[in-house]
């Protein structure tokens, strides 16, 4: 596939997780930490490490390490990537969610004695939970002197991330002084006192404003950030589309769920010129799940949306060798063509598949990879959902007139992935050496994985098309249990993968 335009981006960063042992991966799961078979929190750092030296290989120029809820603290990765970023000359970012971090930055030793410090909920109940009270004084030094102390730890970061909660429409507070405050008020409040704050005691350093979920629109009231309504100017302006249409360019004006998130984007680069950056997906475990997802195209064409915006940066969240293994053909994409390496996805994938299963598969790769893009739009199509829908391929959302179609748009991508394993039958028969034999049979796992993970999808659609029909919307014992049995089958069948192939965050990926 031929470029229309420019794909090269200032900067190309990735952004990763620095631990792994705390995240919740499986919808409905309650893991406060993965147990010491499945997780190697030392080992994931140096997949960290070695994914950032894959990367620069490739053109990226930065990293956004996210410190989550640890709120900063020494997490083995994040201090393994600082000092690796440090050595390179690389600008990079730590931070996080702030939400996740609330007894961090208030403790609950402090909150149980103190519960006016609390958030109020709708129902007026305080809560040590979510985001802080950003009206209330106190409890906003409280937060301001944490994260001076986080910004202090990392004294050659160029960006501080102040992330609010990671949660839709709640976690924000409802007392007296704040219920008529906007998400996006409260949140510009924490913001810009914390921009005040860097800039006193370290001028240059700037602060991450996070478009995403309820703060998306970026446009808070003008007294929640001065007379001038506007936020500081070492304030930077982070897009986040998690939810948008991955089928389609972002800019795509047939698409009309990724044309209301582009508008929110243009908005934003009004609203902070030469000040946006951008949060991308083209690798995320979370929200791939066991879906091999490679959509090189669609990566192209964002960053020729991009490019023509003026987006400063543009980030592709990444979980060490996990995401290489199941979407290393769009981290390689990404780096390729926003650097500048690469004039066209099929060039950047060649470049990867070739490095990956050995030069004389190349070519019987890049037919696979086309063929697996094709397969996949159609169950990656999210054109006909509203906005307002904030659900993705792992769960079943809200009530909707669209999961019936979404259906029969599975069926046709199941029945194209048929096609799929003769083609990557024809990459091994090219041979290879003993490391790129491992690497095709790890995609051949990978696909097998992502079969299951269709009919798992087709079952979620279901429960949402019965639950809007008026069915019960639960699931049944019959629906649960065959659930179970099929993330059973596909963690077994991953561990034929070799421990270096498969990475430590497919420990987080509970059966």
């Amino acid at each position: 596939m031929a470029a229309n335009g420019s794909m090269v981006i200032p900067g190309r960063a990735w952004s990763v997780e620095a631990a792994m042992g705390h995240c919740v991966i499986w919808p409905g799961a309650a893991v406060p930490a993965l147990p010491a078979d499945r997780y190697d929190g030392r080992a994931y750092a140096r997949e960290l490490v070695e994914l950032l030296a894959w990367g620069v290989e490739r053109g990226i120029n930065g990293i956004d390490i996210l410190h989550g809820e640890r709120g900063g603290y020494a997490d083995p990765g994040g201090l393994l990537l600082e000092d690796e970023a440090c050595r390179l000359g690389l600008p990079f970012a730590v931070g996080g969610h702030v939400g996740h971090c609330f007894p961090a930055w208030i403790p609950a030793a402090v909150t149980a004695s103190r519960p006016e410090l609390c958030r109020v909920d709708a129902d007026g109940v305080r809560r040590p939970t979510g985001n802080l009270c950003t009206a209330d004084p106190e409890a906003l030094g409280r937060a301001l002197g944490m994260l001076s102390m986080l910004h202090d730890r990392h004294p050659a970061a160029r960006l501080l991330q102040v992330f609010p909660d990671d949660v839709v429409g709640g976690s924000w507070c409802h007392c007296a002084r704040c219920r008529d405050r906007s998400p996006v008020a409260q949140y510009a409040t924490l913001v810009a006192a914390v921009a005040g704050v860097v800039e006193a005691r370290r001028p240059g350093t700037q602060v991450g404003f996070l478009l995403y979920h309820d703060t998306l629109s970026g446009l808070p009231e003008p007294a929640a950030v001065g007379v001038s309504g506007f936020l500081p100017p070492n304030v930077y302006a982070l897009f986040a589309p998690r939810e948008r249409c991955y089928a389609h360019a972002i800019d795509d004006p047939a698409c009309p769920r990724n044309q209301a998130y582009w508008q929110h984007l243009v908005r934003a680069a009004s609203l902070f010129p030469g000040r946006v950056d951008v949060f991308e997906y083209y690798g995320d475990t979370i929200l791939w799940h066991y879906f091999n997802v490679a959509i090189p195209a669609v990566i192209a064409a964002d960053l020729q949306a991009y490019h023509r915006l003026g987006v400063r940066e543009v980030q592709a969240l990444a979980f060490g060798s996990y995401s290489v293994w199941a979407h290393g053909a769009n981290l390689a994409a990404f780096a390729g063509l926003s650097a500048g390496q690469a004039a066209d996805p099929d060039t950047a994938v060649a470049r990867y598949a070739s490095e990956r299963y050995g030069h004389r598969a190349a070519d019987c790769m890049v037919t696979y990879y086309q063929a697996l893009a094709a397969a996949q739009c159609g169950y990656l199509s999210m054109c006909d959902y509203p906005e307002e829908w904030t659900c993705d391929l792992r769960g079943v959302g809200p009530a909707s007139p669209h999961y019936s179609a979404h259906r029969e748009r599975v069926a046709t991508a199941r029945a194209a992935f048929a096609g799929l394993p003769d083609l990557l039958a024809a990459a091994a028969r090219h041979g290879g050496g003993s490391r790129e034999a491992a690497c095709l049979h790890a995609e051949q796992v990978s696909l097998e994985n992502a079969r299951t993970e269709l009919d798992l999808l087709d079952l979620r659609l279901a429960i949402g098309e019965r639950a809007t029909a008026g069915g019960a919307g639960a699931w049944t014992e019959a629906e649960t249990a065959a659930t179970v049995a099929a993330r059973q089958g596909q963690w077994d069948l991953a561990q034929a993968v070799p421990a270096e192939i498969r990475g430590q965050a497919f420990g987080a990926l509970a059966p």
